[in-house]
């Protein structure tokens, strides 16, 4: 028997400065919102156009709920990454979210 899922899935960009120095660079900051109607194993996963591992974000058990998810643009060896198209991947139990974003710095 398929469980019922309802998945809200937000993404939002917000800009914010590191420091107060005026030679600071602005970083993307990259928030995904979504609610789980019942616990599920949840990975979101970024790709980039080559479809390559960026960063794992998510690869865990996550309960009922609202969940807010922060990627701060960096990938798995904590480096920046560069203006350009990418994919996030949101998986659960019973279904496959996959969308495409771009940076631009």
């Amino acid at each position: 028997m398929k469980k019922k899922v309802f998945l809200l899935l937000i993404v939002s960009l917000y800009l914010y400065s590191c420091s107060q120095s005026p030679t600071e660079p602005i970083r993307p900051i990259i928030t995904f919102n979504f609610s789980l109607m019942e616990a599920q194993y949840i990975k979101l996963i970024i790709y980039d156009q080559f479809d390559m591992l960026v960063i794992t974000l998510v690869n865990e058990e996550l309960g009922a709920n609202h969940h807010s998810i922060v990627w701060d643009c960096r990938n798995e060896d904590g480096q920046t990454v560069a203006s350009g198209l990418y994919y996030y991947t949101l998986k659960g139990d019973e279904y496959e979210i996959i969308r495409e974003m771009i940076i631009i710095k």
